[in-house]
């Protein structure tokens, strides 16, 4: 939507707005605790959340059809095509394992030094859906363990025996 003209200062400009809008969106969301400093979640100092923010905003993408697609996607695989005619395969992988599991489904995996292993997911039994939120698990492997466990407690707590 911010196509730069192909200059680097435009292309800077470009993610500036996108950034920008990223921070007015997260605010009429009611996250007040995120700020954003680039598009891609990779370390910044003045780039934060909270759990309770990311519940905020999984709330709002699940409630799009094709978002939930998406994030329930395990691999999707593509042939691209670049500007010289030159073809290739690409294949991506979700690397939420929960999706591995019946009853799961997204919504974001995550990795930094400040945050440790992160993962946001939805969880259904009946006809109930939860969001879990966990940030700073110990390990990636951690962080299913982590949330499998907040899941059965909430489950248990709403009076489901597995």
């Amino acid at each position: 939507r911010f196509k730069p003209d192909g200059n680097s200062k435009e292309a800077a400009r470009s993610q500036s707005r996108f950034v920008a809008e990223m921070n007015r969106t997260a605010s009429e969301l009611g996250m007040k605790q995120t700020h954003y400093s680039n598009p891609h979640g990779l370390p910044d100092n003045d780039h934060l959340s909270t759990a309770a923010d990311q519940l905020l905003l999984a709330a709002r993408v699940m409630q799009s059809e094709s978002f939930r697609r998406y994030v329930q996607t395990r691999q999707h695989a593509v042939r691209v095509q670049g500007p010289s005619g030159y073809t290739r395969n690409v294949v991506w992988k979700n690397t939420n394992k929960l999706l591995e599991i019946t009853g799961y489904s997204g919504v974001k995996t995550g990795t930094t030094d400040a945050a440790g292993s992160c993962l946001v997911s939805v969880g259904k039994h009946a006809d109930e859906e939860l969001i879990v939120v966990v940030l700073g698990s110990s390990s990636n492997e951690a962080r299913y363990v982590d949330t499998r466990n907040l899941f059965r407690w909430a489950w248990q707590q709403r009076g489901y025996r597995e």
